[in-house]
């Protein structure tokens, strides 16, 4: 059997991809599609392809590059052309990645027309479910699987007027083209009424981890409180809640330390003001976002489950959380399975000064019960969340299809 993996993954650091971009890169969607393409190759060896389009923006607000070029990347020790090129102008680039990355992927059914075909997309984008469209229109035996990590019409929650038209658009024509789709891997078992996949075979993959993540042992002096918060900074996410519940705790060991962007920053600066003790750091790479992560006493997730998004997601953010071996604390969000429970520390309500004894408790926690905490949640990510693992759990939905 032939694979091919669409997908968006980002080259390194130094890559003019990654140094011309305006906004902050979508880190998650980057360590999630890369974690699965470990586990697939590990898998197939060399029956995998990679077809790969980086998720940046549009030029010129939110990336610097009006062209970006096709190039060659070291994946795995093994080196080939596998990023489409397309014309990155703002609005329009939407159409040149779907011509792309439907082109490309015709070029690999023809070359792989003899072979058992599966074609994996990476998350419920036109150019994937185009080029979906295409390969079963050039052969019907193609199988393909469509990754779910978000519903696209709540990916862009800020977002009004003629956007939010245009939005609606292109996720009433997305939703008609998943007839293209034979199988799904979901982030939340909640998706698959949404999608009204019928019975379609699927699978619930909440994200993915490094394959093998290794304990830390952990050394932090009892003095030192630091609650740690990274990702998109959006009210509604509920960065505000953070912040109330940081200033009811007292005693300057407690420090916050915010990074990454959105439409909270100018409530962020404000209680950055009033408080020293709250750091935001900007924006910052993976590599600096999982340091800081090791570094925290306590990492937290204050979204509530107000919003009906969070009914049809799993938080990226606590699986990397969990994988720096610090005590997490979050809401019991609809999209988190049960078996997370053993794991995450859980607000039972968001009152701000509930919620600053609930951080200090943890915070509070000996080395010894941090360790004993560290050690199950790692076990638990290595034996269940891992690339290779969930890699397994798509590639077996292509015998419950056949």
């Amino acid at each position: 059997m032939k694979v091919a993996f669409i997908c968006g993954l980002h080259p390194t650091q130094d890559h003019e991809i990654v140094k011309k971009s305006k906004v902050m890169p979508q880190y998650a969607a980057d360590r999630t599609a890369r974690n699965l393409a470990e586990g697939l190759k590990n898998i197939l060896l060399k029956n995998i392809t990679i077809i790969n389009m980086p998720f940046i923006g549009g030029f010129p607000f939110g990336h610097r590059l009006i062209y970006a070029k096709s190039y060659e990347w070291a994946f795995l020790d093994e080196k080939q052309e596998n990023t489409v090129a397309f014309l990155n102008i703002n609005y329009l680039s939407h159409f040149f990645r779907q011509w792309a990355v439907t082109k490309r992927t015709i070029k690999w059914v023809n070359v792989n027309v003899n072979q058992e075909q599966f074609i994996i997309g990476y998350a419920m984008t036109s150019s994937t479910l185009a080029a979906f469209k295409a390969a079963k229109r050039k052969n019907k035996r193609v199988t393909t699987c469509l990754i779910v990590p978000d519903l696209p019409e709540y990916m862009n929650l800020s977002i009004n007027g003629l956007k939010k038209i245009l939005l609606n658009i292109v996720v009433k024509k997305q939703k008609k083209m998943l007839k293209y789709v034979d199988t799904y891997a979901l982030f939340s078992i909640h998706m698959a009424d949404a999608l009204k996949i019928g019975n379609k075979p699927f699978c619930v993959v909440e994200g993915t981890v490094n394959s093998n993540i290794k304990y830390e042992e952990i050394n932090e002096p009892n003095f030192h409180k630091n609650i740690v918060y990274t990702g998109s900074v959006n009210l509604e996410y509920g960065i505000e809640l953070l912040l109330k519940a940081f200033s009811k705790i007292e005693g300057d060991e407690y420090k916050l330390q915010i990074a990454g962007s959105g439409n909270g920053l100018p409530l962020v600066n404000k209680f950055c003001e009033i408080d020293s003790r709250i750091q935001y750091l900007g924006v910052i790479s993976n590599s600096e976002a999982i340091e800081l992560q090791k570094n925290a006493s306590v990492l937290v997730n204050p979204r509530t489950a107000e919003h009906d998004f969070t009914k049809f997601s799993f938080p990226s953010k606590l699986l990397e959380y969990l994988s720096s071996g610090n005590p997490v604390l979050t809401f019991k969000l609809p999209g988190i399975p049960d078996e997370y429970d053993e794991y995450l520390q859980y607000f039972d309500n968001s009152d701000s000064l509930y919620m600053a004894k609930r951080i200090q408790e943890v915070c509070n926690w000996d080395n010894e019960r941090k360790e004993n905490n560290a050690k199950r949640s790692i076990i638990f990510l290595n034996n269940n969340v891992s690339g290779l693992e969930q890699a397994k759990k798509i590639l077996e939905l292509r015998k419950n299809n056949i």
